[in-house]
């Protein structure tokens, strides 16, 4: 159950099997070892895991899957930090052509 959530998130944040086992210093084969329920996996490398995508490590311990939120709660800050840059450089780009370049040479 554990393996499949981790398989499950790992898709979801786009990230592979190698990049997974470099962060907690094992092959890619173990990885699918655990995500496939054939290797028992530690509390200490679930908290590291839970780290990695950035979810609380009782994710991997909740009844229900709640895939969607992590993935669209992530993809909402991410819009906003770009929705907020494109304002400002508007804003500076508008008032430039507006009052024109106020620096002094």
């Amino acid at each position: 159950m554990i393996g499949e959530k981790i398989k499950k998130l790992r898709r979801l944040k786009e990230k592979t099997q190698k990049e997974l086992g470099n962060f907690l210093g094992c092959s890619e084969a173990q990885i699918s070892h655990i995500e496939n329920g054939n290797r028992k996996i530690s509390i200490d490398d679930i908290n590291k895991i839970a780290n990695f995508f950035n979810v609380p490590y009782e994710y991997f311990f909740a009844k229900q899957n709640n895939f969607v939120n992590f993935r669209y709660d992530n993809k909402a800050d991410e819009a906003e930090d770009i929705n907020k840059n494109l304002i400002s450089d508007f804003k500076k780009f508008a008032i430039k052509k507006i009052y024109g370049d106020t620096k002094q040479s």
